[in-house]
C-alpha cells in the first residue's frame, strides 16, 4: 500500500443535527484494581462488554470505543424525528440493562453501575479521506458533544439514565405515551471543575423505556 504524505489528505466539514449519548461503567479503575477475577475471566467480561457497545453499530449508530465506555450518534434530518429519538433512548435503555446483567454477572467486588448521559442538538462533523477515496476517521465536536461527555459526572452513582431537556421536549405527549417512554426531572447536580452552562444543568431528566428494543 503507498505511503501518502498527510498534506494530500483531503477532510470534509460541516454542521449536523445529532443525538448523542456517552456511557461508560462506575468506578471502573478501583474495581479492575481489585476486582477477585482470573484474567480470563476478566478478559471475558471486557469482551462481553465491548461486545454489547458494537452491537449499536450494526444499527447504524456511529460508535467511538472510549476505554471503559464509548460515545453513540445518530445523524437526524430534523430535531422532529420523534421516532429516531425514541429508538435511540430505547436502545439506550436496552443496552443499559444488558450491561447491568453483565456487571451482575461476576462475582464480588464488583463494578458500581453502568451510566448513559444523553443530549440533542447540533454538532461539527469532520470526515478525512485518504487519496484513493476511503474514509480513514470520522469525529463530532461542538458544545452538545461537550457536554454529553461532562455529564457523565453528574450524579454518576444515583442516576444510570440521564438525557437533556431538549431531548424530551422534542417528543409530544403522544408519542410519549404510546412508546412508554418515563421522565423525571433530575435536581441540579452538584458538579467541580466542569465546565456546563447553568441552563444546561437545571434542564437534565431521568429517563426510561417500559418497552425497551431487544434487537
Amino acid at each position: 500500500m503507498p505511503v501518502w504524505n498527510r498534506s494530500q489528505y483531503h477532510i470534509d466539514s460541516g454542521p449536523k443535527k445529532i443525538l448523542v449519548g456517552f456511557g461508560d461503567i462506575i468506578n471502573f479503575f478501583e474495581w479492575e484494581r481489585r476486582n477477585s477475577l482470573s484474567r480470563e475471566e476478566f478478559r471475558r467480561f471486557i469482551k462481553g462488554f465491548k461486545s454489547q457497545l458494537t452491537h449499536l453499530q450494526s444499527k447504524g449508530y456511529f460508535l467511538k470505543h472510549l476505554g471503559d465506555g464509548a460515545m453513540f450518534i445518530k445523524e437526524m434530518k430534523g430535531f422532529d424525528d420523534q421516532k429516531r429519538i425514541v429508538d435511540f433512548l430505547c436502545d439506550s435503555n436496552f443496552l443499559y440493562e444488558t450491561i447491568m446483567d453483565l456487571i451482575k454477572s461476576v462475582s464480588y467486588p464488583r463494578p458500581k453501575g453502568f451510566r448513559i448521559r444523553i443530549a440533542l442538538g447540533e454538532a461539527e462533523k469532520t470526515t478525512e479521506w485518504v487519496p484513493w477515496g476511503k474514509c480513514v476517521n470520522i469525529d463530532y465536536t461542538g458544545y452538545i458533544v461537550d457536554m454529553a461527555f461532562k455529564l457523565l459526572m453528574a450524579d454518576k452513582n444515583e442516576a444510570p439514565l440521564l438525557c437533556h431537556e431538549s431531548v424530551k421536549d422534542a417528543l409530544s405527549f403522544k408519542t410519549i405515551k404510546k412508546r412508554g417512554i418515563i421522565f423525571n426531572k433530575w435536581p441540579r447536580p452538584k458538579l467541580t471543575n466542569v465546565v456546563i452552562d447553568s441552563y444546561d444543568l437545571d434542564a437534565l431528566w431521568k429517563f426510561g423505556c417500559q418497552k425497551p428494543h431487544k434487537k
